[in-house]
């Protein structure tokens, strides 16, 4: 009868005599169980722990007749595999745990596993897994440790990849971590404790549940720590209690539904973070929702975004979703803090930089209506009290009044009674009725444009005593006469521009 071949045209008697390790691990696959031939991992290969690589790949594609393996699959802890664990191309029929394992490297393009789980083991030269399928999870936790590139692009992942307290070392290549491209329905899990030394890139990435960094280390002076440019994450990114941050971070085009997060985890991204087209619908989580928080945050964008270059929707992205969550006053902050950074970064024409800062001074640009209404009501007063004192020089211990009638002609019935009587002497005008004269209404008038009061027309500043003497407080007064009418005109068109801004943005 012909030998049966089911793994890659191999049989169990290809690989002649097995070793004690071999042994093991062939029983427990058949019966379910986990083959453990080590307490922990191991730091040398031998007889009692060794097993060929090619003898795991032969029993993952699900053995053959004689060594039949069961729905558990492979589970091997403690074990020290010998050479290349070679998956191109497989469909492996059964799960391939091994735990605490010593590996030399994985080739898995285009594979498509069941599941696969590494914790706690090492792998020494890294995994090529470009185009891998996986119907289930990929488990690289628990003190899992790579001396080279995990490499996962355009893998699809129906379960999750969990890579929760894994140390992950580039050592001479870049990339710690490559998923570009990937899609993981379920979670990325990059907490507890995980290490990356070299870039993690995640561009493109889609992923179903979350991605939590909850407790990381990313660590990649030169480059690139963390690039998750024109990924989507359909649940929230977390982003908090980071141990350690060295290098650039790339959220460009990323898009989570919300973010949480914490202000010192930003720290070392200071300078080198990328937010251009980062979206999220709110803040969750305990993330700080303060105006100062989050413009510090912003802030620590690379400096070309914040100058020359200057990207105005990680701005508008803040504002519109602290006004959504119910933050109004927090969003106005964050809106001014636009302007400032769009001044400083000399994206304003260089002639009008000066009212750019003016219109910021005097309303906010726009977001703060009070703080224009409070300096129109202390300039009102303040003009009120000068007329005042205008009119009641003796308070003051002078003796000409600045302020009088804009008209002071002599009364017609002394200009009658002096025709009558042919006398010559001229007609006094009437002494001004300065008990009448209201000082605040008059301030009031001369300060409301387009609308009159009819103070303005009657009373005019006294720039010159009865003997021709040119008075220097009436010119002050004068002066301030002026500069109160200017001041209406600018104080009400800026009224109208902000209320209208209000109204669009609200």
């Amino acid at each position: 009868m012909p030998e049966s071949k089911l793994a890659d045209e191999r049989s169990l008697s290809d690989f002649g005599e097995l070793s004690t390790a071999e042994a093991r691990l062939l029983e427990c696959c058949q019966r379910g169980w986990i083959a453990k031939v080590g307490e922990a991992l191991p730091n040398i290969g031998h007889e009692g722990n060794q097993v060929r690589a090619g003898f795991v790949r032969f029993l993952a594609l699900g053995g053959d007749h004689e060594a039949p393996v069961h729905e558990q699959g492979v589970r091997l802890d403690g074990g020290w595999l010998d050479g290349l664990l070679d998956l191109t191309a497989v469909h492996a029929q059964r799960r391939i745990v091994l735990w605490s394992c010593r590996i030399e490297k994985i080739i898995a393009v285009e594979a498509h596993l069941q599941s696969l789980s590494l914790s706690g083991s090492l792998l020494e030269a890294g995994l090529i897994g470009d185009g891998l399928r996986c119907d289930g999870s990929i488990l690289l936790r628990s003190n899992f440790k790579s001396g080279r590139e995990i490499r996962l692009a355009g893998a699809r992942i129906s379960g999750s990849l969990d890579c929760s307290g894994g140390r992950f070392e580039a050592s001479d290549q870049k990339n710690a971590l490559l998923c570009d491209g990937a899609k993981i329905e379920g979670s990325l899990f990059l907490n507890h404790d995980f290490y990356a030394d070299g870039a993690v890139r995640l561009v493109g990435v889609q992923i179903g549940g979350v991605l939590d960094c909850i407790g990381s280390s990313f660590h990649n002076p030169a480059g690139s720590a963390l690039s998750c440019s024109r990924s989507t994450v359909g649940g929230a990114l977390f982003f908090r209690e980071i141990k350690k941050l060295a290098g650039e971070v790339n959220l460009s085009g990323m898009h989570v539904s919300s973010l949480c997060d914490d202000r010192e985890s930003w720290m070392g991204a200071r300078g080198e973070l990328m937010l251009d087209g980062f979206t999220y619908s709110r803040l969750a989580g305990g993330a700080p929702s303060d105006a100062a928080t989050r413009i510090a945050w912003l802030e620590s964008q690379t400096l070309d975004y914040l100058g020359v270059e200057f990207r105005p929707q990680p701005w508008e992205q803040l504002i519109g979703v602290l006004r959504a969550m119910g933050h109004p006053n927090e969003a106005r902050r964050v809106a001014i803090a636009k302007q400032v950074r769009l001044r400083r970064s000399r994206r304003i024409v260089k002639g009008a930089r000066g009212l750019h800062w003016l219109y910021g001074a005097l309303v906010g640009y726009g977001y703060r209506v009070p703080r224009l209404a409070g300096m129109a009501i202390a300039v009102w007063l303040a003009c009120a009290f000068a007329y005042w004192g205008a009119a009641n020089p003796q308070w003051f211990g002078e003796t000409n009044y600045l302020i009088a009638p804009a008209k002071q002609e002599p009364s017609a019935a002394c200009l009658v009674a002096r025709a009558l009587t042919h006398d010559g002497d001229p007609c006094l005008p009437p002494t001004p009725d300065y008990a009448n004269f209201a000082p605040i209404v008059y301030s009031a008038d001369v300060m409301l444009p387009i609308i009159s009061l009819g103070y303005k027309a009657e009373w005019k500043p006294v720039v010159r005593s009865p003997d021709g003497k040119p008075l220097v407080w009436g010119k002050i007064l004068r002066a301030l006469y002026w500069t109160e009418i200017v001041f209406g005109w600018v104080t009400g068109a800026l009224l109208i521009g902000a209320l209208g801004n209000l109204i669009k943005k609200d």
